[in-house]
């Protein structure tokens, strides 16, 4: 089960030596949720963070959203202490309390829900882990499993692929994802970059202190800047805000713009890098041969190469009694030609799947239950009321995701250019315009919010 995998921080990941007691780990099963695919090298903490995203995402959102009921609850019936402020000459409500107990649920959830639901006896989804699996320390039984790894392929629902810089370059886990493309050719492949969590975390709690920093603004709690708080003044509401408050507006708009520059470069520098590595995923695999792919034991390499041979056999893809080194070939040139199409198609035009953008903003998720929350309380279920809770829904999961998608796409045009110079050029002009398009659509979307406060 995936949740003795990841148990304490998935020390069985580490790089200590394996012994016989982690073949116990494992018991028979009728099928397996999913086959994870991974390298030894990789780090041990860049492989649980990868499973805990991959596995615990959608609890973590579940637990947490149900335990962010709890302060939204308490705020609609004046049970929860929430700020009151002047906004367009009436009276408005602000809260916060969603955003810190669904965040830091959240976080919680996300690393140890494993850990969590193991005490009330669920499991979670059974998964294949070599380690485990096949015996390490019996030569016998250590042959037995490596022989029968199709058969494990064979009865699994799913494939996690733990994707780092040598994933390629390995015998093992390229002879696991080429198999399973054999066995399932539109089967579920996740591949899961490493680096992923080590972005999204950063990445979350930005977008968490900018939430954090709104509010205070919004509060009037920094009283050292109130000239950003253009949309949070008393309005007249005979006056159009955009000429009354076109100062302020550009004022807000522009340390708006400072304080997000800095992140958004750095993370389209490491989108292009990641759009670089994607496109080297063809020509790695291009160079794939399997008498020279790295193996840890040559003993190991013998075993593969019968397996291939056997396994294309029996699967169709080369006649009977074919050579052995024509059947290896042709297990050279399925590498080379379809496992780039299997490994993009997996990885989708962006390379970051849409439901771990969402995390980004999931700060968003919170805020807009606050939004519904104070709104009730203090208006009861009106249509505008609605619509600020649209627009925040709106934030997180299509503004949002958008603007990532662009900073993953554009990079790709930019491995033309061999300069650094012109590369940070590149990057700093389409940074620069896909900013200034999501601040604008922010303000239109406060513009239409002010409208709508005007209607009774």
């Amino acid at each position: 089960p995936i949740s003795r995998v990841l148990h304490q921080r998935a020390w069985v990941l580490g790089s200590q030596d394996c012994t016989a007691e982690y073949y116990q780990m494992s018991e028979e099963v009728d099928h397996l949720d999913a086959f994870v695919s991974h390298n030894w090298s990789t780090s041990r903490a860049s492989k649980f963070l990868t499973l805990a995203f991959h596995f615990n995402l959608k609890a973590a959102v579940a637990v947490s959203t149900l335990v962010a009921l709890v302060p939204f609850v308490f705020g609609i019936f004046g049970k929860l202490q929430i700020i009151g402020i002047i906004c367009e000459g009436r009276e408005e409500l602000d809260a916060i309390g969603c955003q810190i107990v669904g965040m830091v649920t959240f976080l919680l959830a996300l690393f140890f829900w494993h850990e969590m639901s193991a005490l009330v006896g669920f499991k979670g989804p059974r998964v294949f882990l070599d380690k485990t699996c096949v015996h390490q320390t019996d030569a016998d039984l250590k042959r037995q499993g490596i022989q029968n790894i199709a058969a494990y392929l064979q009865y699994s629902w799913s494939m996690v692929a733990l994707y780092s810089n040598i994933y390629l370059e390995k015998l093992w886990t390229v002879y696991e994802i080429a198999t399973f493309f054999m066995l399932f050719p539109r089967g579920r492949l996740y591949v899961r970059p490493v680096f992923l969590p080590k972005l999204m975390l950063p990445s979350m709690l930005f977008v968490v202190g900018v939430r954090v920093t709104c509010h205070l603004l919004r509060t009037n709690t920094l009283k050292i800047l109130p000239m950003v708080q253009a949309f949070y003044l008393d309005y007249d509401d005979n006056d159009d805000i955009l000429s009354q408050h076109k100062e302020e507006l550009f004022r807000e708009l522009g340390i708006q713009f400072l304080v997000m520059f800095p992140f958004t470069l750095a993370l389209a520098a490491i989108c292009r890098w990641w759009a670089v590595e994607q496109a080297c995923i063809r020509q790695r695999l291009q160079g794939f041969d399997i008498h020279r792919a790295q193996c840890q034991s040559e003993d190991d390499r013998k075993v593969v190469e019968e397996n291939v041979a056997i396994f294309a056999t029996h699967l169709g893809f080369v006649p009977t009694g074919t050579r052995k080194v024509d059947t290896l070939n042709m297990f050279n040139d399925l590498v080379h030609e379809e496992v780039p199409r299997v490994l993009r198609a997996s990885l989708g035009p962006t390379g970051i799947p849409y439901r771990f953008v969402v995390a980004f903003f999931i700060v968003y998720h919170f805020y807009s239950l606050d939004i519904l929350s104070a709104a009730i309380r203090m208006h009861g279920l009106q249509p505008r009321v609605l619509m600020n809770f649209s627009l925040a829904i709106l934030m997180y999961t299509c503004i949002g995701p958008l603007g990532i998608a662009a900073f993953s796409v554009t990079p790709k045009y930019t491995m033309k250019f061999e300069s650094s110079i012109a590369h940070l050029i590149f990057l700093s002009v389409t940074n620069l315009l896909a900013l200034g398009f999501g601040l604008c659509v922010h303000f239109f979307l406060g513009y239409l919010l002010h409208k709508s406060r005007k209607d009774p």
